[in-house]
């Protein structure tokens, strides 16, 4: 009998961590924007009028699906449509219109292997970056946040010019994070880049077991590394400025762009 209730009891344990192992966070990311108006022959009290007139962030959400093979961080489609927001203002006969949108992305990887696949959208045209990325040098250090009744550690690195600061649970003892933020012993739950001008937190977990349908390998767009696209982003963005930026245009300055 005491062996049988032994057996139970490795079985119950296993059950339990695997299912710590599966399941969805959906996340809010939230980004500042800097906002760069640039309108030939205006008066400058004009120009910071309508600076005023722009809303200074932009949030959006995006959910991650994984299993004890792979994660899937995608768009969620919410019911009030957070990803899409409109701005309309108006103030001495001037009127200011946006249609802000979260980028289209959908970020696969091998959690065994490591090798990505990540669809996105560029101006309309569609992306399938694929690579191994190497993996990230964390500093982790003891200094512990709550975040959703998870205790979290934090784990910071320095991005080429822009600071990262993560905090991951060991509650959910899964590789894995939102974007590209992970190799770390527990989820990503919370995520700032540049000292808070781009926020990722979780805002729901569901552990346990997840359709298959949802971890699903992009497989559609021009297939590219990742250093051939971020040589076609740059390009686009420097053929916007050259088109409007010195024509009376506005320049938003986001981190949206996708990895």
């Amino acid at each position: 009998m005491k062996s049988i209730t032994l057996i139970a009891a490795v079985l119950m344990s296993t059950i339990l961590s695997a299912q710590k192992n599966t399941g969805s966070i959906l996340y809010k990311e939230s980004i500042k924007m800097d906002m760069d108006v640039q309108m030939e022959g205006m008066d400058p009290a004009m120009i910071e009028q309508i600076k005023a007139m722009m809303p200074d962030n932009h949030s959006f959400q995006n959910i991650l699906y994984f299993d004890a093979k792979a994660s899937l961080y995608t768009n969620y489609d919410s019911p009030v449509k957070e990803k899409e927001v409109r701005h309309e203002k108006h103030g001495n006969d001037m009127q200011v219109e946006m249609r802000m949108e979260a980028p289209t992305s959908t970020l696969y990887t091998n959690l065994k292997s490591g090798e990505v696949a990540h669809h996105t959208d560029l101006m309309g045209r569609q992306f399938l970056i694929q690579g191994t990325p190497e993996k990230k040098k964390w500093k982790v250090s003891t200094d512990i946040e709550i975040v959703q009744n998870y205790p979290c550690q934090k784990a910071t690195l320095q991005d080429g010019e822009k600071p990262v600061e993560v905090w991951f649970t060991t509650k959910i003892p899964a590789n894995v994070g939102p974007r590209e933020y992970r190799d770390l012993p527990g989820a990503v739950l919370k995520v700032s880049i540049e000292d808070g001008k781009h926020m990722i937190t979780a805002e729901k977990i569901d552990l346990g077991k997840v359709d298959k349908t949802k971890i699903v390998k992009p497989k559609k767009g021009k297939k590219v590394t990742h250093e051939e696209f971020e040589k076609i982003a740059e390009a686009k963005q420097k053929e916007m400025q050259e088109m409007y930026g010195g024509k009376g245009g506005i320049i938003i300055q986001t981190e949206e762009r996708d990895r």
